[in-house]
C-alpha cells in the first residue's frame, strides 16, 4: 500500500475513532432528562452518573499515554474499545442506579485511550511540522461526534428511546475496536521509511524506568501545569455544561422543546468542529503565538458566562444561538493549541504522555463540576428556589473557570508558540539517538 495512502487512512480512521469518544459523551445530555426519569434519579445523582463517566475517563488517560508506549497504539485502542462497547452495552440495559454507573465507567475507561493513543501514531507516521494543522483537523473531525451526540441523537432518543441510542453507540465502539485490530499498524515498515521523509523514533517499547522519567519531567515543570490549568478551567466547563446541563436548562429555563433543545446544543459542536482549524490556521499563520490564542479564548468564554448569567429567562433565541456559538469556539477550538504547546515544550517523545497527562487533568475538572453543579441545583431545588434561579447559582463556578483559564494562557512561556523548541524537547532523547525530537 503507498505510503502516503495509507497515511490518509489512518489519521480518517483515528479521527473517526476520536467522532466516537466525543459521542459517547454528548449523547448523555440529549437523554439525561429520559434516564433520570426511567431511572428514578434526582439531579445530585443524575451529575454523579455522568461525573462517573468523566472520573474513569479522567484517570484512566492519565496513564493512556504510557499505556500506548508500553502496548502499542494498536493494541491500545482495540483491547479498550471493547472493553468500552461492553460498558455502552451493560448502561444500555441497566434497570438502576449503581449498573448504570458500572456501564458508564466502563465506557470512560475504553475511550479514554484514544487521544494518546491517535498523537503517538502522529509521532510516527508524520512529521512534526504536520502536526499542529493535523491535531485541529483530528478535532475537528472528533467534534463532528458531539455533533450527532445533540440534534442527530436527540431526534433518534425521542423516536426510539436512550437505550437504543445508546445500544448504537455500543455498537459502533465495537466496530472502531476491530477496524482497529486489523488495519492499524504500530511502526512504518522499513520499506515505507524512506518515502515518509523522517526517520521515525526507534521501534522499541519504552521501558517503565522511561515512562516514570518522562511523566517526572512533565510534573516538575511548570508550563505543563499552566497547560493543565486551562484545560482544568475551560474543559472542565465544556464537560459540564455543554456535556450535561445544557439540553435540561434549555428545556427548563428556556422553555426550548426536545429537539429544539438538541439543534442549540449542536451549535456549541459547531464551534469546535469549525473553530479548531480555523484558529490553528490563524495561530500559525498570523498570530504566531499559542500563548494569545489561549488567553483570549479564555477572555472570550468568561464574557460569554457573564452574559448567559445576566441574561437568564430572558435571553431570545438569536441571544442563545450567539452564545451557544461563542460558548462551543471559546472552550473546543483551542484544544489543537494545547497540544500543540505541549509537543513544542516537551519535544514528541514525550507528546503523548503529556497528552495524556493533560486530559486526565480535563476530565477530572469535568468530573468535579458535573457533581459539584448537580450538587447546588439539588440544594436549591431543596429550598424551594426557582429553576432559572438554581441554574444560575450552579454556573456562577464557571466564572472562576474561565478567568484562570485565560490567566493560564497568557502567562505560559514563548516557547509553546508555533515554530519554537524547548530545551525540554532534548532532555529526553529517545534510546539509541535520532527521532524527531
Amino acid at each position: 500500500m503507498p505510503v502516503r495512502f495509507y497515511q490518509f487512512y489512518l489519521f480518517i480512521a483515528l479521527s473517526l475513532t476520536y467522532m466516537v469518544t466525543f459521542l459517547q459523551n454528548m449523547v448523555m445530555t440529549v437523554a439525561a432528562k429520559d434516564v433520570m426519569r426511567d431511572l428514578e434519579l434526582s439531579p445530585d445523582r443524575m451529575g454523579l452518573l455522568g461525573s462517573s463517566y468523566l472520573y474513569a475517563y479522567g484517570v484512566s488517560i492519565l496513564f493512556s499515554g504510557m499505556l500506548a508506549a508500553w502496548l502499542g497504539p494498536r493494541r491500545t485502542i482495540t483491547l479498550m474499545f471493547l472493553l468500552s462497547g461492553v460498558g455502552g452495552l451493560v448502561f444500555a440495559s441497566a434497570t438502576s442506579f449503581p449498573i448504570a454507573c458500572l456501564g458508564r465507567i466502563l465506557t470512560g475507561l475504553g475511550v479514554s485511550v484514544v487521544l494518546a493513543s491517535a498523537i503517538t501514531f502522529f509521532s510516527r507516521w508524520f512529521r512534526a511540522g504536520d502536526f499542529p494543522m493535523l491535531s485541529a483537523i483530528f478535532f475537528a473531525i472528533g467534534g463532528l461526534g458531539a455533533f450527532l451526540g445533540a440534534a442527530p441523537m436527540a431526534i433518534l432518543i425521542a423516536r426510539w428511546g436512550w437505550r437504543n441510542g445508546f445500544f448504537l453507540v455500543a455498537a459502533a465502539t465495537i466496530f472502531y475496536a476491530l477496524l482497529a485490530h486489523f488495519t492499524f499498524r504500530d511502526w512504518p515498515s522499513a520499506e515505507m521509511e524512506p518515502s515518509l521523509g523522517f526517520s521515525p523514533v526507534p521501534r522499541r517499547p519504552d521501558s517503565l524506568t522511561d515512562l516514570g522519567k518522562g511523566m517526572l519531567i512533565l510534573f516538575r515543570n511548570r508550563e505543563f501545569w499552566k497547560l493543565a490549568a486551562w484545560f482544568i478551567g475551560m474543559s472542565g466547563m465544556y464537560l459540564s455544561f455543554i456535556g450535561l446541563w445544557a439540553a435540561p436548562y434549555l428545556r427548563d429555563v428556556q422553555h426550548f422543546s426536545e429537539a429544539r433543545s438538541g439543534l442549540v446544543v449542536s451549535l456549541f459542536s459547531l464551534g469546535f468542529i469549525i473553530g479548531n482549524p480555523v484558529l490553528s490556521w490563524y495561530v500559525e499563520k498570523r498570530l504566531h503565538s499559542n500563548r494569545l490564542g489561549l488567553g483570549m479564548a479564555g477572555l472570550l468564554a468568561l464574557a460569554s458566562v457573564l452574559v448567559l448569567l445576566a441574561g437568564g429567562d430572558r435571553l431570545s433565541y438569536a441571544s442563545l444561538v450567539a452564545l451557544a456559538l461563542a460558548i462551543g469556539f471559546a472552550l473546543s477550538a483551542p484544544n489543537a493549541l494545547v497540544y500543540a504547546s505541549a509537543r513544542n515544550l516537551f519535544g514528541s517523545r514525550l507528546a503523548g504522555m503529556a497528552s495524556g497527562a493533560l486530559a486526565s487533568c480535563c476530565f477530572a475538572s469535568g468530573a468535579l463540576l458535573q457533581i459539584l453543579t448537580g450538587f447546588i441545583l439539588a440544594w436549591a431545588a431543596g429550598r424551594g428556589i426557582a429553576t432559572g434561579s438554581s441554574y444560575q447559582l450552579a454556573f456562577l463556578v464557571y466564572i472562576p473557570c474561565t478567568a484562570i483559564a485565560a490567566w493560564a494562557g497568557f502567562s505560559l512561556s514563548p516557547a509553546s508558540d508555533p515554530g519554537r523548541i524547548s530545551p525540554l524537547s532534548w532532555r529526553f532523547p529517545p534510546p539509541g539517538g535520532g527521532g524527531q525530537g
